[in-house]
C-alpha cells in the first residue's frame, strides 16, 4: 500500500468516525475532508468537477437543502400533503367541473 493510499483511507475513517459522532456537522467534516484531498493533488481537478455537471448531483443537493430547511423550519413533513388535500377537498365541493376531476383523480374519490 503506498502513502498516498494510506492517508486516503485514513482520512476516510477520520471523516467516518466525525459522521458518526455527530460532534459537528456534516459539512464541517465533509467540505475540509474534500479540500485535503484536493489540495494535496490525490484527488485531480477535473475528477473533482466533474461530479458537478450531473443533473442527479443538482437534484439529490436540492432534495437534501429542501428536507434540512423544513425540518429547521419545524414544519410538519406532511404539511404539504394536507394542504393539498384541503384544496381537492375544497375544489370538490365547490362544483368546478376541471377542478372536480384533477381532485377526483388525486383523492382516488369516484363520484
Amino acid at each position: 500500500m503506498t502513502l498516498g493510499t494510506s492517508f486516503v483511507i485514513g482520512l476516510l475513517a477520520l471523516a467516518l468516525s466525525g459522521f458518526v459522532l455527530k460532534k459537528y456537522y456534516v459539512y464541517i467534516i465533509a467540505l475540509p475532508a474534500s479540500a485535503i484531498l484536493f489540495v494535496s493533488k490525490l484527488l485531480p481537478h477535473e475528477k473533482a468537477t466533474t461530479v458537478f455537471a450531473n443533473p442527479v448531483f443538482i437534484s439529490v443537493s436540492a432534495t437534501f437543502t429542501l428536507s434540512a430547511t423544513l425540518v429547521k423550519a419545524a414544519i410538519p413533513i406532511d404539511y404539504p400533503s394536507n394542504c393539498l388535500d384541503k384544496a381537492a377537498k375544497l375544489a370538490l365541493s365547490c362544483g368546478e367541473f376541471p377542478a372536480r376531476r384533477v381532485c377526483r383523480f388525486y383523492l382516488g374519490v369516484d363520484q
